[in-house]
């Protein structure tokens, strides 16, 4: 997590982007860096492919407000897929990534129009790539959780959508574990927390137990 401020950030994500490239020239992965046509620029991704002969289904993979798409092949999601038989693109899509670091192409809520483009670029290349276009998804993780729905709502190409962890209503969920945990009864008391300072802890022990502090 480096600040915005750090005059060499850009400069340390692009060796990250080196030695993965690197990483896949020693390595031999079935990975080909991608440009993918987006407005006045392109967005930058990775197509890792199934292996045996196509046309494969394919999986969009968008990532999250921190993560990126090297992050993405790290998390080893694309190799499992392929596994099964189906390829993967990651892309960084604008706000995230490579897209924002070095390209400076910021979010917007109407998603669709980055599936759209991505979409438009897969059947464009269906071919070359050994996919079959009629079987397209999306999975989002993070935020791209948050933003793969819509562009599922709204793009009637994608076959497939998965919402992976879209964490936009996370201070409720941390509010209603509060209220939870108030109400969980004592170990030694038989009461539940209550009053300035009383909190629920755990501690350790062969069977977790719940006590006040």
């Amino acid at each position: 997590m480096q600040s915005p401020k750090w005059e060499g950030r850009n400069a340390a994500y692009q060796r990250s982007i080196d030695l993965l490239l690197k990483h896949v020239e020693l390595s031999g992965a079935p990975l080909t860096q991608v440009e993918v046509p987006y407005e006045d620029s392109s967005l930058p991704g990775y197509f890792y492919r199934a292996p045996g002969d196509g046309p494969h289904p394919v999986i969009i993979q968008w990532n999250g407000l921190d993560s990126t798409k090297e992050m993405a092949y790290y998390s080893q999601f694309p190799q499992m897929l392929a596994q099964r038989g189906v390829s993967t693109l990651m892309i960084d899509t604008p706000g995230s990534g490579e897209a924002l670091r070095l390209r400076g192409l910021t979010a917007r809520y109407d998603t669709e129009v980055w599936a759209a483009a991505i979409v438009d670029w897969l059947e464009a290349n269906a071919g070359d790539l050994g996919i079959d276009p009629e079987q397209i998804g999306i999975v989002g993780w993070s935020l791209g959780g948050y933003y793969a729905p819509r562009a599922l709502a709204f793009e009637k190409r994608l076959k497939l959508g998965v919402a992976w962890g879209a964490n936009h209503n996370w201070s409720e969920v941390q509010e209603a574990r509060r209220r939870r945990e108030e109400r969980t009864p004592c170990r030694t008391t038989g009461t539940t927390c209550s009053g300035s300072g009383a909190r629920p802890t755990w501690t350790t022990s062969s069977r977790r137990r719940r006590t006040c502090t």
